[in-house]
C-alpha cells in the first residue's frame, strides 16, 4: 500500500524533472489523492449523489483528480496547475453551496489562495491564477448568495471545521516535509552523474593530451623536410617554389602553436597546489613579462592595490596575463592602450576587473569568446590561437568562480572574474 501511494504521489516525476519542479508536482499529486479520498467518502455515504448540486460536486472532484494525475503524467505541468487550482476552488465553493458556512470551506479557500505561490515561480502565472480565481469566486457568490444550503450538517461540525483547518495547515507544511523520497532519488542520481562526468572528463583530457602529443611528431617531420626543400630550392633560385614552401611552413607553425595550446589547455585545473600570494605582486611580475608588448604599443597599465588570496598561483597568473595581453593587443587604431586592474571584496569571493579602452566586442561575439578556438576577431586582424580566454574560463571555474565581459564596440571592455575565498 505504501509503495502504491508513493508511486501515485510521484506521477510525472523522473530524472529529467528539476528538484524544485518535482516537489511542486508531488504536492499537487497529494492534493489529487485527498480529492480522491473525499470523493470516495461522499459516494460511500450517499451524502450528495441524490442532489443535482451533489452530482456537480462529484463531477468537479473527478475532473480535479484527472487533471492532477493525467496532465502531470504527460508533463503538462503549467496547464495542470492552472486547472487544478481553479477546480480546487470550485470543489470548495460547491461544498459551501451544499453545506453552507458550517462546512468550513473558507479554511480550504485559504489554502487555494496560497497554491499559486507554491506552484508558480514566475509572477505572471500567479497574477493570472489570482485573476481567474477572483472571477470564478465573484460568479459563484452572485449565483448562490441567496440560496439556502442544500444539506444541513449536524451541530458537531465545529469540531470537524477545526479538523479541516488543521488539515489545511498540514498541507502547507507538506511542501517542505513530504519530498524526502525525491531528495534521496536526486541525491543518488547526482552522485551517479558526477561520477560519470568525472570519468568522461578524465577520458577527454587524456584523449586531448595523447592526440595532441602524437600529432607533434609527424608535424615536426613535415617542417624538417620543408626546411630541407627550401635549402635545396634556394640554391636553384626557384622563387615560386620557395613561396609555396613558405606557405606550408607558416601553416605548419600555426598548427604547432595550436597543438601546444591544446596540450596546455588539457592539463589546466589538475594542480591541487594552493598557495597564499599577493595579487599585486603577481600582476607586477606579469607586467615584467609583457614589457616588450607594453613598450611596442606604448600602453599604460594601472594596477590598483590588489588583495592576498589563496589559489593556484601559476594558473591565476595565466588569467591575468591573458586578459592584460588581450587588452593591449585589441587596441583601437590611433589610440594608446590604457588598462586598469582593480578588485571588489564580496563576502564569499574576490572579483577582479581588467578594464581597457580598446576595440570592444560585439554582443554576438561576447557569447562565444570563452569557447575553445573561438575568436571575436578574424585571424587576419589579430594573431593568436583563440584559446586564451578558454584557458581563463577553465582556470576560473576550477577556482569555483565565474568569468564574463561587459563591452561595447569602440568603447572598450571590462573583463571580470571571481575567485572563491578560502581561509588564508
Amino acid at each position: 500500500m505504501k509503495d502504491l501511494l508513493t508511486s501515485v504521489i510521484n506521477i510525472g516525476i523522473d530524472e529529467s524533472v528539476p528538484v524544485y519542479e518535482a516537489k511542486i508536482v508531488q504536492i499537487q499529486n497529494q492534493l489529487g489523492c485527498i480529492t480522491l479520498l473525499l470523493l470516495s467518502v461522499f459516494v460511500m455515504f450517499f451524502c450528495v449523489v441524490k442532489m443535482p448540486m451533489g452530482v456537480v460536486f462529484n463531477v468537479v472532484m473527478i475532473a480535479h483528480i484527472l487533471v492532477s494525475f493525467v496532465l502531470n503524467y504527460h508533463k503538462k505541468f503549467i496547464l495542470s496547475r492552472f486547472l487544478a487550482i481553479i477546480l480546487s476552488y470550485l470543489v470548495l465553493g460547491s461544498a459551501g453551496v451544499l453545506f453552507g458556512d458550517q462546512s468550513g470551506y473558507h479554511f480550504g479557500i485559504l489554502l487555494v489562495l496560497v497554491l499559486p505561490i507554491l506552484y508558480f515561480r514566475e509572477r505572471k502565472y500567479r497574477i493570472i491564477t489570482y485573476a481567474l480565481i477572483t472571477v470564478i469566486g465573484l460568479l459563484t457568490f452572485y449565483i448562490f448568495k441567496d440560496k439556502v444550503p442544500l444539506f444541513q450538517l449536524p451541530n458537531y461540525m465545529e469540531e470537524i471545521k477545526l479538523a479541516m483547518f488543521i488539515c489545511c495547515s498540514a498541507l502547507l507544511v507538506a511542501y517542505s516535509t513530504s519530498s524526502d523520497s525525491i531528495n534521496k532519488m536526486y541525491e543518488e542520481r547526482n552522485i551517479e552523474l558526477v561520477d560519470k562526468l568525472t570519468h568522461r572528463n578524465e577520458e577527454l583530457a587524456n584523449f586531448s593530451y595523447t592526440t595532441s602529443h602524437d600529432l607533434k611528431q609527424p608535424l615536426r617531420t613535415i617542417l624538417n623536410f620543408v626546411g630541407l626543400l627550401k635549402q635545396s630550392f634556394t640554391k636553384k633560385e626557384n622563387s615560386e617554389e620557395i613561396l609555396h614552401l613558405n606557405f606550408i611552413e607558416n601553416a605548419g607553425q600555426r598548427l604547432d602553436n595550436l597543438i601546444n595550446a591544446l596540450l596546455n589547455h588539457s592539463i589546466l585545473g589538475k594542480s591541487d597546489k594552493n598557495d597564499r600570494f599577493n595579487c599585486t605582486v603577481l600582476v607586477e611580475n606579469v607586467l615584467t613579462d609583457l614589457q616588450q608588448q607594453i613598450n611596442e604599443n606604448e600602453a599604460i597599465v594601472k594596477v590598483n592595490k590588489l588583495p592576498t588570496i589563496v589559489g593556484c598561483r601559476d594558473e591565476i597568473r595565466i588569467v591575468f596575463q591573458n586578459l592584460i595581453s588581450n587588452a593591449i593587443k585589441f587596441k583601437r587604431k590611433k589610440h594608446k592602450p590604457v588598462v586598469e586592474i582593480s578588485y571588489k571584496d564580496h563576502p564569499l569571493f574576490w572579483q577582479f576587473d581588467v578594464k581597457d579602452n580598446g576595440q570592444g566586442i560585439g554582443k554576438a561575439s561576447q557569447k562565444k569568446i570563452f569557447g575553445i578556438f573561438q575568436r571575436g576577431f578574424s585571424q587576419k586582424e589579430i594573431k593568436g590561437t583563440g584559446i586564451g580566454l578558454a584557458n581563463c574560463k577553465k582556470i576560473v571555474e576550477y577556482h569555483k568562480g565565474e568569468i564574463w565581459v561587459k563591452s561595447e564596440e569602440n568603447k572598450g571592455s571590462v573583463f571580470s572574474f571571481t575567485i572563491e575565498k578560502k581561509p588564508i
